[in-house]
């Protein structure tokens, strides 16, 4: 998508106005730059706004009873972001 018809989330406007800084690092280099700077800008999760106590509050609370509804026994979560509140989360699962 062309920066000019995203709308305006404080990661984007946060990324692109240090898009410079990043230029020349690899992958990894990226993301320990933008994880060391809270670039995203949520505490305490630096994942992002989604990622907030308040964000996933819901989530949160309803999850594990989902989990054990459905007889669940083990969760793969492929993380994009640092897993704070889903360490926070008793899920009872492997």
């Amino acid at each position: 998508m062309d920066d000019d018809k995203r709308p305006p989330v404080l990661a984007h406007q946060r990324f692109a106005a240090a898009r410079e800084s990043y230029h020349g690092l690899s992958l990894a280099e990226r993301f320990q730059q933008i994880h060391a700077t809270n670039l995203w800008g949520a505490d305490p999760s630096k994942s992002g706004l989604g990622s907030e106590d308040a964000a996933t509050a819901a989530l949160r609370q309803q999850l594990p009873s989902v989990l054990q509804t459905l007889g669940t026994h083990r969760l793969l979560d492929a993380p994009c972001g640092d897993a704070v509140w889903i360490n926070r989360t008793d899920l009872n699962v492997d």
